[in-house]
């Protein structure tokens, strides 16, 4: 995902392995837009979600799952997501999520 990102002329500022490092990593680098996947140690992707929204309300969270899609879409934009990509799709919905997401917030 790095690759395809850097590839479009994203700046990628870090990446971590898991729920907590989500959160202590945003905080520091206070980025524009964070990909997160659902399925983390330590906290699952939904309630990082909900604390990420919590923590940076201008950061716009873009899910990225490979599980139930109407189930988990639900409970992501419950937690403050602000859009939802399948695995599946990733190579042809991420990119237009990641500029939708940076379009708003230029707005």
């Amino acid at each position: 995902m790095r690759q395809m990102l850097v590839s479009y002329h994203f700046d990628v500022v870090g990446s971590v392995e898991d729920g907590a490092q989500v959160l202590e990593e945003a905080a520091r680098l206070r980025p524009d837009i964070i990909l997160l996947d659902l399925n983390m140690p330590n906290m699952n992707g939904i309630e990082a979600c909900r604390e990420l929204t919590r923590m940076l309300p201008r950061t716009r969270t873009i899910v990225v799952t490979a599980e139930d899609p109407i189930v988990v879409r639900l409970a992501a934009q419950a937690a403050g997501a602000f859009a939802f990509v399948e695995k599946l799709a990733l190579r042809t919905a991420l990119l237009p999520a990641i500029r939708l997401a940076r379009d708003g917030l230029a707005a």
